[in-house]
């Protein structure tokens, strides 16, 4: 995604190559399903990330709206995340991670869960497309689940007559 960039370029950069933008996903938030999202905070125990992206939307999304930090939303819940990027990301924003699953998956995460206790209610913060294991077994064990599927991921718009030209030419390696 566009919002990754920086971070990729910082890496071919490091490695001692060139990196050239060429963003092929967009993610947009979908701001009516982080307030639906928000509004229900209150009635969940356990909050549930699956990725790095679903932090990001939500806290710029919180900011726009000179909201509470993640910090003081989250204060009181039991958070859990699928990967161990996505805690570093909810750690930046000073959230406590109380389940992060060996296996960085969403079966791993089932696991965690089993050994940690299921909640009583779940809300699972997600992009608008995604794998449905969890949550079909959450469902299944009596969770309540609310899927916020908070962004979507798009194809940026902008020219790619440059990046096109220059793989035509060869300059692009990989």
């Amino acid at each position: 995604p566009i919002q990754q960039y920086p971070d990729s370029a910082a890496l071919v950069h490091q490695h001692g190559g060139n990196a050239i933008s060429f963003p092929c996903l967009e993610i947009r938030a979908i701001n009516e399903e982080i307030n639906r999202a928000v509004s229900i905070l209150g009635e969940m125990d356990d909050v549930l990330f699956t990725s790095a992206n679903a932090v990001r939307v939500l806290t710029e999304v919180l900011k726009k709206q000179s909201a509470s930090s993640l910090n003081e939303l989250l204060s009181g819940h039991r958070v859990a995340c699928v990967r161990r990027r996505t805690a570093t990301a909810l750690k930046q924003h000073n959230v406590r991670v109380d389940i992060l699953p060996v296996e960085e998956s969403q079966a791993g995460l089932i696991k965690a869960y089993q050994q940690e206790g299921l909640p009583s209610s779940l809300l699972f913060f997600r992009a608008e497309k995604g794998g449905n294991r969890l949550p079909e077994m959450m469902v299944k064990r009596g969770v309540a689940l609310h899927l916020a599927r908070i962004y979507r991921a798009v194809c940026p718009e902008g020219d790619s007559g440059e990046i096109k030209e220059r793989l035509k030419q060869g300059e692009v390696d990989a």
